[in-house]
């Protein structure tokens, strides 16, 4: 039997070269937080935009939307939690492109209806 690995001894795998990105399906009224009832579900989906924006590592955003207005609502919310990435509009009508992203984050429960 082999001695036990510990974080220190442990051998580290080679960094991944390819990374990993999210679709966000992207509803302006699931991520404003500037209306007079804040909510929390609104303040959850903004904190996670924030997070994303700043900590992403990947090269451009996905945006999972209905319509334009609802993507460039998503591309001033990314700028003003400090990014300037660019980001590409999956069209929602066509949520067969979403295989490319290979992932999707949805603040809607029902996920089912995305696969």
């Amino acid at each position: 039997m082999g001695t036990a690995q510990t974080p220190r001894t442990r051998k580290r795998a080679p960094k991944h070269t390819e990374v990993a990105n999210a679709a966000v399906n992207f509803a302006f009224d699931a991520y404003d937080t500037s209306r007079p009832k804040l909510m929390r579900r609104r303040t959850a989906g903004e904190g996670f935009i924030s997070g994303f924006a700043r900590h992403a590592v990947a090269d451009q955003f996905l945006c999972f939307a209905r319509n334009h207005k609802d993507f460039t609502a998503f591309n001033d919310l990314v700028a003003k939690h400090g990014s300037n990435r660019p980001s590409i509009w999956y069209l929602y009508h066509e949520p067969n492109k979403l295989a490319e992203a290979g992932c999707l984050h949805t603040p809607d429960p029902n996920v089912t209806r995305y696969a």
